[in-house]
């Protein structure tokens, strides 16, 4: 099983669950495909990270510009740490 769920993931199919930040499955409920919208905002949080920026200062950043998550929210640490690890 987990090397099909490998197998998936390298391939781009849709594992279950939320799709990630940046993505949402595809019309074909079987692939993930990429949200420009939100392609922005983890190249946006990646490259502040890369500067040296804090999470913290990051999410700060990302609020200041106008950047919000899927909900409307502030991104939090947390999230900025997952958008930037991919």
């Amino acid at each position: 099983t987990a090397t099909a769920m490998r197998h998936k993931i390298a391939v781009g199919e849709y594992t279950g669950g939320r799709a990630p930040y940046g993505y949402r499955i595809a019309d074909d409920g079987e692939h993930i495909e990429e949200l420009p919208a939100e392609q922005a905002v983890l190249v946006e949080a990646r490259r502040q990270r890369a500067a040296g920026l804090s999470l913290r200062a990051v999410a700060s950043a990302l609020d200041r510009q106008g950047f919000r998550s899927r909900v409307g929210r502030m991104f939090g640490p947390e999230q900025i740490a997952g958008m930037v690890a991919a």
